[in-house]
């Protein structure tokens, strides 16, 4: 046997797998590096797109709806069903072209930067296209939301639609009182004609059997 030549150390179980981990712990600090650039590049997007993207704000505002007439002898429950059923007609009375033509017209000059290039004859669907309305379920309440760039123009525009809602309804309900009152006039009329009339005939009823 000759003691003069070296021998290589044996590669057993425990250097492979020291081999593994040394690999391992290499990869995993690769990884680590490539992790945090990723997150600065995230985090610098992010900044940039914060810092450059074009701000929206939103304005709302809720609308309860009661139902002022109606038959006495109907219950509680009744009355809040009718008023329900008739939440998605006053939704679209909201967006009417009636409402939003009043709400341009009320609305100051200076909030009307948001119809700047638009053809005067699409405003009403420019308007539109930013608002909207919901109403929570089984409830009596509208909630209408605008959304714009500028913050005092989204609550101007609210206020301007609301208020124009509210007219075109007092305008809509004093006509049909008109309606209504104009009708019972009529049968009074008529009635009062039908009296007369019949006063008449029995008038001369009694004058013919010398009453």
């Amino acid at each position: 046997m000759d003691e003069g030549t070296p021998h290589a150390p044996p590669h057993g179980p425990h250097s492979s797998v020291l081999s593994e981990v040394m690999r391992y712990l290499h990869v995993v600090r690769l990884q680590k590096w490539i992790l945090v650039w990723s997150l600065l590049a995230a985090g610098g997007l992010g900044v940039l797109y914060y810092l450059t993207a074009k701000r929206i704000y939103e304005s709302s505002a809720d609308v309860l709806v009661l139902q002022t007439t109606g038959n006495v002898m109907e219950g509680k429950d009744s009355n809040q069903q009718s008023i329900q059923n008739l939440i998605p007609t006053y939704q679209k009375v909201l967006l009417s072209n009636a409402v939003i033509d009043g709400a341009i017209k009320s609305l100051p000059p200076k909030h009307r930067h948001i119809l700047k290039n638009v053809p005067r004859a699409k405003w009403a669907d420019e308007l539109r296209g930013g608002l909207s309305v919901s109403a929570a379920r089984l409830t009596n309440v509208i909630t209408l939301n605008y959304r714009c760039p500028d913050p005092e123009t989204s609550a101007y525009v609210v206020g301007s639609v609301l208020d124009s809602y509210l007219k075109f309804m007092q305008a809509t309900h004093q006509n049909s009182s008109r309606e209504t009152l104009s009708v019972l006039t009529k049968e009074k009329l008529e009635l009062e004609s039908q009296l007369d009339t019949r006063e008449r005939q029995l008038h001369s009823l009694k004058s013919q059997v010398g009453i």
